[in-house]
């Protein structure tokens, strides 16, 4: 073989030397991967708001895809409504009823935090057994399977007896049953049912940020969970801050929704609503607080005046994190993973809605309404307050209200506690609110409206006089934007309502408490601000106390 120049031989030891260097940062990498969205989450800085819903996504995504399952819901109908509960210390379950009681767990450790998995087959909890007492005196505890009737009890998260540095809690397990997401160590985890693929999805911030009582979206593509600061102990002179995030199921696009602000220690929790476009959250403790969005501006103060263990306020909002957070008066139990089914089939509004609008409106298919307007005329007994009478026009075959405050066009004659109530609206840019207030009489009505903004209805319960503006439902489904001709349809009877938007049913809800007849008004609200303008078209209404042979 012929002699090699000197320089092709240093020239090839420097590429061989620089091939070692890449393969050992590759092995880093690799080995790194399972921990980066963990580890780099800890520098993320919370964001007041996402894009709207489809498009929540953080800057800087991966490329493995979310999960996209959608939650396996059974109809009430077909099974026993159950919920599972912890009580001194073990585990059982009861029918949703409150009958059939039975005891799963019998230890002297302490059983808690149990969650259904999305077919009601198992159930996960957090158990302090076979854990070893810590050198402060704290039992930490580990994650367990069992089945729906206490067999087959797995440790998932436990790994011996020696094993004194993870403390696993709030297990919450995801709607297509692929992960349980759970707080260990003040960090968000994520764990297989059988074990595997543990990760680290969200790392605590010393002092700042502890990640409990983690919740899935239906769709299991983000995480919900509330962290209480200062961790892990808030002062008891307060003040305390009560953080509620959001992130994406692969740990990305971590956001802050809102904050609450205690005199002192309080529980809080969250959950999320069937459609995924809310979260709830419940307060407990009797302190003083304010509940602030997530730009810091406040929503006044409220005392929560609660035993212990209990939760006697709750709060709902958007889950990007837009609008604000609105008092409600209670989470319905379907929410909550102790409860299956969860969100379950036959529970949902649109089910709801048919079960009861549908017989009432083949009733009245063949009956013509006891009121209708086109708008070709002006003159069918419509009025409004004198101070926005140039505001509002009865022309070309539309009744137009024009930029410039808010106002409620009402027709007297429309009295009725049961009835239904069609029409037709149109926002002309996308801002105002605009829908209709019924069943309103001195100041206490339900509404629902449509928010040009954002494309999101409301459906409300508004008392003036005592301040509360309680939303019953909300959300972005069958809505057609600004410029588009939206036809909303209330059936109401008795304590029932239904709302249906666009040929689709919306909105279901129960509610005696008041009133039972008022006079029905085409609502449209704008801001100095932000003037709007909108339209109203094709009025129809059907007293269904003149109808005969209502089931």
């Amino acid at each position: 073989w012929p002699a090699v120049p000197r320089r092709y031989l240093r020239l090839a030891a420097i590429l061989a030397g620089l091939a070692v260097v890449l393969l050992c940062l590759g092995g880093g990498i690799l080995a790194l991967r399972p921990k980066l969205p963990g580890l780099l989450a800890v520098f993320q800085a919370p964001t007041p708001t996402l894009a709207p819903l489809a498009t929540a996504t953080s800057a800087a995504k991966p490329t493995t895809p979310l999960p996209t399952a959608t939650p396996a819901v059974t109809p009430i109908s077909s099974v026993q409504a159950r919920i599972v509960f912890s009580r001194d210390g073990d585990i059982y379950v009861k029918n949703a009823d409150g009958s059939g009681e039975r005891r799963l767990t019998d230890h002297p450790a302490r059983d808690g935090f149990p969650a259904w998995s999305p077919d009601g087959r198992r159930i996960v909890f957090s158990s302090d057994r076979d854990r070893q007492r810590r050198p402060d005196g704290w039992m930490p505890r580990s994650l367990y399977i069992m089945d729906a009737d206490g067999s087959k009890l797995t440790p998932l998260t436990y790994t011996g007896y020696a094993d004194t540095d993870t403390n696993d809690l709030f297990p919450s397990w995801s709607p297509d049953g692929t992960r349980i997401a759970f707080h260990r160590n003040c960090d968000l985890a994520v764990v297989k049912p059988d074990g595997s693929g543990l990760a680290i999805l969200v790392a605590q911030d010393l002092g700042l940020r502890c990640a409990t009582h983690p919740a899935w979206s239906p769709d299991s593509r983000r995480i919900a969970f509330y962290s209480p600061r200062p961790t892990p102990v808030c002062p008891e002179a307060g003040p305390c801050y009560h953080d509620f995030y959001v992130v994406n199921a692969d740990g990305w696009g971590l956001h802050k929704l809102a904050t609450l602000v205690s005199e002192g220690p309080m529980n809080s929790y969250v959950v999320w609503s069937p459609d995924g476009s809310q979260v709830a959250l419940a307060v407990g403790g009797d302190r003083n607080y304010v509940v602030m969005n997530s730009d810091g501006s406040g929503k006044g103060v409220g005392r929560s005046r609660c035993q212990v263990g209990e939760f006697c306020r709750s709060y709902v909002m958007n889950s990007d994190g837009s609008g604000k957070p609105v008092e409600t008066e209670s989470i319905p139990d379907s929410w909550h993973p102790w409860y299956y089914p969860q969100w379950s089939k036959a529970g949902r509004p649109e089910v709801q809605a048919r079960a009861f609008a549908e017989p009432i409106l083949a009733a009245i298919a063949n009956r013509p309404p006891d009121f209708e307007d086109d708008f070709s005329t002006a003159d069918k007994g419509w009025s409004w307050e004198a101070r926005v009478a140039d505001q509002v026009k009865i022309a070309g075959g539309v009744m137009r209200v024009e930029p410039g405050g808010g106002n409620s066009p009402r027709h007297k004659q429309l009295w009725s506690k049961n009835f239904v109530f069609e029409f037709q609206f149109r926002l002309l840019a996308s801002r105002g609110w605009i829908g209709t207030l019924f069943r309103s009489s001195n100041g206490r009505r339900y509404a629902f409206v449509v928010e040009g903004k954002h494309n999101l209805w409301q459906a409300l319960k508004i008392d003036e006089k005592k301040g509360l503006k309680q939303p019953i439902s909300m959300g972005q489904d069958n809505v057609l934007p600004p410029g588009k001709a939206n036809r909303i349809a209330i059936i109401a009877r008795e304590s029932q309502f239904a709302v249906y938007l666009n040929g689709k049913p919306t909105v279901y809800f129960e509610d005696a408490s008041f009133p039972e007849a008022g006079d029905l008004m085409l609502h449209f609200g704008t801001s100095p601000e932000e003037p709007a303008e909108g339209e109203f078209d094709n009025v129809k209404f059907w007293n269904l106390d003149k109808v005969p042979g209502l089931p």
